[in-house]
């Protein structure tokens, strides 16, 4: 997406999805590259995409939004990725 990762929590802290997670992470050096958090969210996107897919759906914009933010944090999905 090519924004600054810091920028981004930052401006997203501001707004309503302001939360305590969001400060912790704006702690953690090197920010969403280093958050540990990321398995376990790939498991969460990766579920939801398939409840998503049975419908005959796709996260479209939110995906993507999902799949930078996890690629981020170190959780990428594999090469020809599950769903």
């Amino acid at each position: 997406m090519g924004l600054d990762p810091i920028a981004l929590l930052e401006a997203l802290s501001r707004g309503s999805s302001g939360s305590f997670a969001m400060e912790v992470l704006k702690g953690v050096p090197g920010g969403l590259a280093n958050f540990p958090a990321g398995g376990l969210l790939r498991k969460d996107v990766d579920i939801f995409e398939s409840l998503v897919a049975g419908a005959g759906q796709d996260l479209g914009p939110i995906g993507a939004a999902a799949e930078w933010a996890l690629s981020a944090m170190g959780a990428p999905r594999s090469p020809g990725g599950t769903r």
